[in-house]
């Protein structure tokens, strides 16, 4: 092993997975019937690691994971809109450093979120620190265009779901954005504090806007937690409260994820979104 390879391996940055690629020869292989999540994405990793020239390391493995079921939860999303017309979008985001999902709004909402982002610069010295949370749950009454998918698939059709965002941008009003989910293949204690921290900081923001609008009685969001399998220690750990909701007495608290719930398969994916994409 060369030292640059060693070196590589060591910090996990050593790349050697076509995720799209592979993706796309599983689900060719199934015919588009995935069975259980966790078989198909061995079955993607068979496909990767018997393509792949190179060392594929475990970081790799991982990082590919998590795309994999990312593009398995889109796909089975989308094929339940298609299936209940009247079902919410489940769409899928792109990383914060692509795209700031606050851009969804309209320009007056966007504009009300920049100018405090600016103000807390300025009169605290603080960030408005942000991450986008793996998809947002979108109103259907925000028409767009999804794609559809049957026995075979191509990588340009993964392009597709992970551009399917760019349709709402600065078209969303308060209430048109529903929720927002995290994904993980699996749930660390890091995890957990990502998604606690996703789901307090979305709604701070929202709250934000409901009182720079009056609005007294607005609907609220959820934030949900999602992955092919959760232990109770993970239950525990992601019942907890939305920081801004104990800032004041007159507050009723509120938890930073809505619900926990385990998606490991077509049949429970569905069961989900009839609970979360169905007004």
């Amino acid at each position: 092993m060369s030292n640059t390879l060693a070196i590589l391996l060591i910090f996990g940055i050593y790349m050697a997975i076509d995720t799209k690629l592979s993706f796309c020869e599983a689900y060719n292989n199934c015919g588009g019937v995935f069975g259980e999540y966790e078989a198909f994405l061995q079955n993607c990793e068979h496909i990767a690691r018997l393509a792949s020239t190179d060392t594929v390391t475990g970081n790799a493995v991982s990082n590919a994971r998590g795309a994999w079921y990312a593009w398995l939860l889109a796909i089975d999303s989308i094929r339940f809109n298609q299936a209940n017309l009247l079902s919410h979008y489940l769409v899928k985001l792109p990383n914060h450093a692509q795209f700031d999902c606050n851009r969804l709004y309209i320009d007056e909402l966007w504009n009300l979120i920049d100018d405090f982002r600016n103000k807390l610069a300025a009169v605290g010295n603080v960030n408005l620190v942000t991450s986008n949370p793996d998809y947002v749950i979108i109103n259907r009454e925000v028409a767009v265009t999804l794609p559809t998918f049957g026995n075979t698939i191509a990588q340009n059709a993964l392009e597709n779901i992970d551009g399917i965002y760019s349709q709402f941008v600065a078209r969303c009003n308060l209430n048109d954005i529903v929720g927002y989910m995290g994904a993980k293949v699996s749930v660390r204690p890091d995890r957990r504090i990502q998604l606690l921290h996703e789901g307090s900081l979305t709604k701070a923001i929202y709250a934000h806007l409901q009182t720079r609008m009056w609005l007294i009685d607005a609907i609220g969001i959820k934030y949900y937690a999602v992955s092919i399998n959760f232990t109770e220690a993970d239950k525990r750990g992601l019942r907890s409260v939305a920081t801004h909701s104990i800032a004041s007495s007159a507050l009723k608290p509120q938890p930073a994820v809505d619900d926990v719930v385990a998606v490991s398969n077509t049949l429970t994916a569905n069961s989900f979104f009839t609970i979360s994409l169905t007004p």
